[in-house]
């Protein structure tokens, strides 16, 4: 899942109620990738909270582990290709 902002934010990611650990990759308005982070399943409060080290404008959630089997590493290019269908 992609998470877009109109202007840079620091705003946390958190877990709760996700069943499945999670990745997240963080990208500056300059579209490179500024931090990315593993996120574990949390079903009580509190949960941790997961923040980027610098200010972003977009993130993306993915299964635990796809950043690393795809080679996706902080500095990278984010090319976002917006598709619509209903």
């Amino acid at each position: 899942m992609a998470f877009l902002s109109d202007h840079p934010t620091t705003t946390p990611f958190w877990m709760k109620d996700t069943t499945i650990p999670l990745s997240v990759a963080f990208w500056n308005t300059h579209h490179r990738i500024v931090d990315m982070l593993d996120m574990s399943p949390c079903t009580a409060d509190p949960c941790p909270l997961y923040r980027s080290s610098s200010p972003y404008v977009g993130a993306v959630e993915v299964n635990r582990g796809f950043f690393e089997d795809h080679g996706v590493r902080v500095g990278d290019t984010v090319q976002l290709h917006p598709s619509v269908s209903f």
